[in-house]
């Protein structure tokens, strides 16, 4: 139970401090700061309740809305941050803020979709359920060992 905690925590904090870094510059609306840390608050209860599969499945189920959300805002924002943003008149601390919380958004939205899947293993270990693996992730079970005997 402890590695799923500590991965719980994990998950929290690269989050926060992505979406922290996301919002340096002020291309993306007010919205998504808000949605991410409200998520985040629900990964906190999440921690703090360790035995409640329901406080787990909720983080889980905001977080892949998280995932389109982004998709959605990225797609709306960022081309009109870019017409006013990439132009020559415009100073390189500007265009150089702008691109880091460009980057550091999308690489949380490339990241969502593998702590959806860590999430969804702690969820099933907080329920009860064991998923052998093909492979060992340390800490949700798995023997590494496709292949069965029939012994």
């Amino acid at each position: 139970m402890e590695s799923s905690k500590l991965l719980l925590k994990i998950t929290v904090i690269i989050h926060f401090i992505l979406t922290v870094w996301a919002t340096t510059s002020s291309f993306l609306p007010d919205s998504y700061i808000y949605m991410n840390l409200f998520v985040l608050l629900i990964g906190i209860f999440s921690i703090v309740h360790n035995e409640s599969s329901e406080a787990v499945f909720m983080f889980l189920v905001l977080h892949c809305f998280t995932i389109v959300q982004d998709m959605i805002f990225l797609g709306i924002y960022q081309p009109i941050a870019d017409e006013t943003v990439e132009v020559p008149r415009q100073r390189d601390s500007v265009k150089n803020r702008y691109r880091f919380s460009l980057g550091m958004c999308i690489t949380n939205l490339i990241i969502k979709p593998v702590t959806a899947f860590f999430l969804y293993k702690v969820w099933q270990e907080r329920q009860g359920n064991t998923v052998n693996l093909p492979f060992n992730i340390p800490g949700f079970g798995g023997d590494g060992n496709p292949i069965q005997t029939l012994s």
